[in-house]
Formats: structure tokens, sequence, C-alpha cells
């Protein structure tokens, strides 16, 4: 995988502001392997490690998911996936 590459700082916005309201995200990021994923998050925190940003969040199983920012290619609060809310995409 690539060096990381920093984030907007909108989108970094919106990871703090669902944390700090315990709001779910809808997302699509990548895996390390390269594997494309989407679903359910629930962000609990943001981490600096190895020069790159982490959101440390659960998913609709309740595992947990250490995701590098730069993987994540869209956002969104679930609860405004039916308002027109606009997809957060990150700088790349």
């Amino acid at each position: 995988m690539k060096g990381y590459q920093p984030i907007a700082c909108a989108l970094h916005d919106v990871f703090e502001i669902a944390i700090l309201r315990g709001q779910r995200l809808w997302a699509r990021w990548e895996t390390p392997e390269g594997e494309a994923r989407e679903g359910m998050l629930a962000p609990l925190d943001l981490r600096v490690r190895d020069r790159a940003e982490w959101l440390l969040a659960e998913d609709e199983t309740g595992a947990h998911l250490e995701l590098r920012l730069d993987w994540i290619s869209s956002v969104q609060p679930a609860d405004s996936a039916d308002r027109g809310w606009g997809a957060a995409e990150p700088r790349r």
C-alpha cells in the first residue's frame, strides 16, 4: 500500500463530529490488501500512528477496525442518507 496521503480538513471534521455525537457513518473503504468494503461504522476515536491518521471504529458485527483515513473513499452520516447530504470525499 502506498504512503499516507493527508485527507481534507472537512472530512476530518466529519469523523470528529460523529465521534462526539455517537453518530454512525455509512462508509466505503479499502483494506490494506486492496479489497473494497462498505458498511455501517460506529466511529470511536482518531489516532496518529506511523505518520498516518487512523479511525478506530466498530462495524455492524461489533468487530473493531483500525482504518487509515486515506483508505476511506466516501463517508456520510447514516441518518442523512435520505436527506441529500453529500458524501465527503478524501483528498487524493
